[in-house]
């Protein structure tokens, strides 16, 4: 190229580079702005942001032992002798699978059952890897805190972790908001969360079921991966990105959807690249990740066939109409309501 054609296109760029600044320029001071600036993390508002945190954490433990105290003083409803109940059908489901756990460890002996007769060729197959990562981390915590195996024991342990899960879910919450700089903040949305009336029903005492941690993991995974991906260093992103991996890692053996996975790590790469403005860092970053919380190995679990898709599930010669009238999340709002 001749040295009139490279003084031509360098001009070309600069025009180019100096429109995409005016751009940027006018996005600012249009679009990003906070309703309230982020305060200077003193020693002052470190200590205010950390007992207001804590006190959040309490404010729903609190809540949910004053509910089990209310089962207590209520046991011809809520308890069978000196048994206390559950208020969800998914709190069979992991107390069977934490007794299978202590019994023999092999979830193909829990399948056969819960499946008869279309999983009866279970029977035929090797027992499985008798691996704890076979079953739900909620059912393996409830095993091992469990000093037997009766029904009773079991019923007592899930229903006293309820308290103790939700305390974490504050701090998962709290961590996101800390992450963005806004700590104080974040106290308040803990207990906002906790408290609110969906999250309250879906975890209070009874309801032995993932959803009681499944918000904390979320956010706590997010402010994980907010902090690795603006490290500064090589060596604080890796270590932090590793560290966000396991905790990924945890979250989906407490609640196996990668496509949660995926959508943490999504966010991790785009905000990766636009702190770093640089290709390697996400890629390398992005690879880590993905190893190391196990995403690498699921799919996007986006298809055709979900099962939030299909009219009818057949299982079997057995079908199934696929109304959802018993999931709460599912259910039609009126678009009047709507606006």
């Amino acid at each position: 190229m001749s040295e009139e054609g490279q003084n031509s296109q360098g001009t070309m760029l600069s025009r180019l580079s100096a429109k995409a600044d005016k751009m940027a320029q006018w996005h600012r001071s249009v679009a990003l702005f906070t309703v309230i600036d982020r305060l200077v993390m003193t020693r002052a508002v470190i200590v205010c942001a950390l007992l207001f945190g804590l006190l959040a954490a309490y404010a729903n433990f609190e809540v949910r032992q004053s509910q089990y105290q209310v089962w207590q003083a209520n046991k011809n409803i809520t308890f069978l002798d000196d048994t206390p109940l559950f208020s969800t059908t998914d709190a069979s489901y992991f107390l069977a699978l934490a007794r299978q756990y202590n019994e023999t460890g092999d979830i193909n002996d829990f399948a056969k059952k819960r499946l008869f007769p279309n999983n009866q060729t279970a029977l035929e197959e090797p027992p499985a890897s008798d691996s704890l990562f076979d079953f739900p981390l909620l059912s393996v915590l409830i095993a091992e805190l469990t000093d037997d195996n009766s029904t009773s024991a079991l019923l007592q342990t899930g229903n006293a972790l309820i308290p103790l899960l939700g305390f974490l879910m504050a701090l998962g919450i709290l961590l996101a908001f800390g992450a963005s700089g806004f700590w104080l903040e974040g106290a308040v949305a803990a207990i906002g969360a906790g408290l609110a009336p969906t999250y309250l029903a879906r975890s209070s005492i009874g309801r032995i079921d993932t959803d009681i941690l499944n918000l904390g993991f979320f956010y706590g995974v997010i402010g994980l991966s907010i902090y690795a991906a603006r490290a500064k260093t090589w060596r604080n992103s890796i270590l932090l990105t590793i560290m966000t991996g396991l905790c990924l890692f945890v979250y989906l053996w407490w609640y196996n959807k990668a496509e949660f996975g995926w959508m943490i790590f999504i966010g991790f790469i785009w905000l990766s690249a636009i702190d770093s403005r640089s290709w390697k860092k996400p890629v390398v970053l992005g690879v880590i990740l993905a190893t190391v919380s196990g995403l690498a190995l699921q799919s996007l679990s986006l298809s055709a066939s979900s099962n939030y898709l299909i009219d009818f599930k057949t299982m079997g010669s057995l079908i199934f109409p696929n109304t959802f009238d018993t999931i709460t999340e599912l259910r039609v709002i009126p678009f009047d309501r709507i606006i």
